[in-house]
């Protein structure tokens, strides 16, 4: 059993203002600028607003981390719905110190895994593990350096970087 714990990263002070109206003492919120360093407000200047939404992934799921000294973290994408508990997503993971997922597209758009990566960021764990730690902090640099809307170089905003996380941190 996992518990239960929400860590939003209000883009914005209407959504603070919103979340914290029908928070409880499971959600925490934390507005955008108490999380933006000096480097990601550099990288804000050179992208557009949703490239540096993306650019944010890697670094809010870091710092949850961290600031709550979690053994493990799950981002999963503000648009998403979940309509049933996630014990057999966990059950799945297991042990693992990363999982990702697949894009799952079908036979008719599987061409687009070239241009937007096999895994979606849609869902992405990590334990607090070496090795998942020097895959998070290599996704942090890797979007950094650069997370744009485009397929460029076998690259796709904050997605094709987690394509070679099964061979080289052994994602589950």
């Amino acid at each position: 059993h996992h518990e239960f714990r929400l860590f939003v990263l209000a883009l914005d002070e209407p959504t603070r203002v919103v979340i914290n109206e029908r928070a409880d003492e499971r959600i925490f919120i934390t507005p955008l600028e108490l999380m933006e360093t000096d480097e990601l407000c550099l990288a804000k200047s050179n992208r557009s607003q949703l490239e540096y939404y993306w650019t944010l992934t890697p670094y809010w799921t870091r710092l949850v981390l961290d600031a709550f000294h979690l053994p493990h973290v799950a981002y999963v994408d503000a648009d998403s719905f979940l309509f049933a508990p996630l014990d057999a997503l966990y059950r799945e993971i297991d042990h693992a110190e990363i999982a990702i997922i697949p894009h799952r597209f079908p036979q008719r758009l599987k061409w687009r895994e070239r241009s937007n990566g096999i895994y979606n960021v849609n869902f992405v764990y990590f334990a607090n593990t070496r090795t998942a730690r020097l895959a998070l902090d290599d996704w942090c640099d890797s979007c950094l350096a650069w997370c744009y809307r485009k397929s460029e170089n076998g690259r796709f905003a904050d997605q094709s970087y987690l394509d070679v996380w099964p061979r080289t941190y052994q994602a589950h």
